[in-house]
This record gives structure tokens, sequence and C-alpha cells, in this order.
């Protein structure tokens, strides 16, 4: 019986090819790397902006309680 796949792409393909992989190993680490640094920078300049005083309040609220 003849396989679907030439012998080249079955080559390919074969988990002996995958499993040392040292450049899929460096890809699938370094791209999930670079979609959280774009996705924490933003986040870190929304933090900061949202950490400094306003210069002047709208409004001023005193809350006294008592027990």
């Amino acid at each position: 019986m003849e396989p679907f796949l030439n012998n080249n792409l079955n080559s390919f393909l074969a988990w002996e090819n995958v499993r040392h992989s040292t450049k899929l190993e460096i890809v699938w680490t370094l791209i999930p790397t670079f979609i959280l640094f774009f996705v924490a920078v933003p986040s870190f300049s929304l933090l900061y902006g949202y950490d400094e005083p306003l210069d002047m309040p709208v409004i001023t609220l005193k809350v006294v309680g008592h027990q």
C-alpha cells in the first residue's frame, strides 16, 4: 500500500524531527513573550497615569463615621 504523502513530506512531519527542534522551541517561546510585552506596555502607562494626582479636584467630599 502506497503512503498518502510522499517520503520527503513524511520524513519532514515525523515526530523525530519535531522533538528536539531548537528553532521551534525558540519561536514558540518568543511569540507569546512578544504578545505579552505589547499588551503590558500600554497597561503600565495607563496604571501610572491613574496613579498621578489631579491638579484641581472637581469635588471634595468629607466623610465622618461614628460607631
